[in-house]
């Protein structure tokens, strides 16, 4: 599930579509802390999960997930602390 995206001009949007906010397949969307953030919260998912929130075998199909889907519940009843860390990122 990792679909990389090489870049040579520095405004092109760029990074490991799992892991990228949905702002940023938004036509003007830009990279910043929040987005940042949004990808911390994708790491810290699959750490505890095995697998990123969102997945899909083609990339439109994952990127109409990342912009709509809610964010999936994380399995095997984690701490409550860690689910609204998790949660508050994505």
């Amino acid at each position: 599930y990792f679909h990389l995206c090489f870049c040579q001009l520095p405004q092109a949007k760029c990074g490991t579509s799992c892991y990228m906010a949905p702002e940023l397949f938004q036509e003007g969307g830009v990279h910043s802390y929040a987005s940042d953030l949004w990808a911390f919260g994708c790491v810290l998912y699959e750490c505890y999960a095995g697998r990123p929130p969102f997945v899909a075998y083609e990339l439109t199909a994952l990127v109409e997930s990342i912009i709509s889907d809610p964010v999936p519940i994380l399995p095997d009843n984690p701490s409550k602390p860690f689910c609204n860390l998790v949660n508050h990122l994505l």
